[in-house]
């Protein structure tokens, strides 16, 4: 928890964030993770700012001329890029490890991050998910139960003999 000049309580929440296709990162279904994969990507893609001010990929391992890789924040998507808002912002952070592969590189892992600030002057309801309408699966269980109980059956009580 950290406090404002004027005393008021806040803290800030990191939001990790992947491109691999089994990582949910949205909250609004599984449809919805994917569009929001595809534009995570679509942003990682773009030419960004980092600290030096030169556009680079934020696809990319951020490494010296020599294969060193470039320890702690290496690439920022401006908060106010043409990106979905729960992107901007958005930063990669690599660390070096004391490893290289075989063609002589530092190996690196990174990690791509967004932050937000949840503080005492926050509206009460800022944080709080509207939710998601029902699936209602059971009468589709139920249903497939049915169609499949005679080979379930047969399966079990064969195995029994």
């Amino acid at each position: 928890m950290r406090f404002t000049a004027t005393g008021k309580r806040y803290v800030v929440i990191p939001f990790r964030h992947s491109v691999s296709s089994g990582t949910n990162l949205a909250y609004t279904g599984k449809a919805a993770a994917q569009d929001m994969q595809t534009k995570l990507r679509a942003a990682m893609s773009k030419g960004v700012s980092i600290p030096t001010g030169s556009p680079v990929s934020m696809a990319k391992m951020q490494r010296t001329s020599s294969g060193d890789v470039i320890p702690g924040k290496v690439a920022k998507i401006p908060s106010n890029a043409d990106v979905h808002r729960y992107l901007q912002g958005m930063v990669r952070i690599q660390d070096a490890q004391d490893s290289r592969t075989q063609s002589g590189k530092q190996r690196g892992n990174s990690q791509l991050l967004t932050f937000r600030i949840m503080s005492e002057t926050s509206a009460p309801d800022s944080w709080i998910h509207p939710g998601l309408p029902g699936v209602h699966l059971l009468g589709e269980v139920e249903s497939f139960v049915d169609r499949q109980m005679n080979t379930i059956l047969a399966s079990v009580l064969g195995a029994l003999t």
